[in-house]
């Protein structure tokens, strides 16, 4: 009987997807008057050679008094023909819905989704352990971004700029002496909560419970 071998269980994927044209861009508006918040704008596209399939997608930024926020809208296209299959508007902190515009393309969305509803927020729940399970550190550098950054965060919050850009040069500092260390001893930075698959990327380690983002979509794991 051959010996389990862990790897094994990450068959190569049938689809994969490429981002193009790079990601939105991250807008901080309501500097001057009215709410202060955070917005998605600009295009970008995901392309799947496999199937010959690409989504081009636009984060609308909200006009200046008129117009709702965190809108998007896209197409799904064939490469080959140009044909538009499916078009999706929305918000996405909220619902994002999809119309199919051809045949096969409105069987799937009937079949697929609730009523065309191609994305909904409320339904969306990320879960994650406590964060106390994920204080592991190495060679004095703290892994979880919320206690590197933390007291840079607080700072910002406090409009204590100065107190905060000194943070963040005794994080970055304490980066630098790390993988200084790790280069005078031969050795690399260790992954925590994924590993390398060759032919596939970096995955989650399988046996890792960290995260679970909803019933309907959840990343492999063996989570109780």
């Amino acid at each position: 009987m051959p010996e389990h071998n862990p790897e094994a269980e990450h068959k190569s994927p049938v689809e994969e997807y490429y981002f193009e044209q790079g990601l939105p861009r991250g807008y901080a508006r309501g500097l001057l008057f009215g709410e202060q918040y955070y917005e998605l704008g600009g295009n970008c596209g995901v392309v799947c050679e496999q199937t010959r399939m690409r989504c081009d997608i636009e984060f609308k930024l909200a006009k200046l008094l008129l117009g709702g926020r965190n809108r998007v809208r896209g197409v799904i296209s064939d490469m080959d023909t140009g044909a538009e299959l499916v078009t999706f508007t929305g918000e996405w902190t909220s619902i994002v819905k999809a119309e199919g515009h051809t045949k096969e393309a409105k069987q799937a969305i009937e079949n697929l989704f609730d009523k065309g509803v191609l994305y909904e927020r409320a339904a969306v729940v990320q879960c994650n352990l406590p964060i106390e399970e994920f204080n592991d550190t190495r060679g004095g550098t703290i892994i979880t971004s919320e206690d590197t950054w933390g007291k840079v965060h607080q700072c910002i919050i406090n409009n204590d700029y100065y107190q905060a850009d000194v943070e963040k040069f005794i994080v970055e500092s304490k980066q630098r002496a790390h993988a200084k260390e790790l280069a005078k001893e031969g050795g690399t930075h260790q992954l925590h909560f994924f590993h390398h698959v060759p032919g596939e990327g970096y995955l989650i380690k399988p046996d890792h419970g960290a995260f679970i983002f909803s019933p309907d979509f959840v990343i492999p794991s063996n989570s109780k």
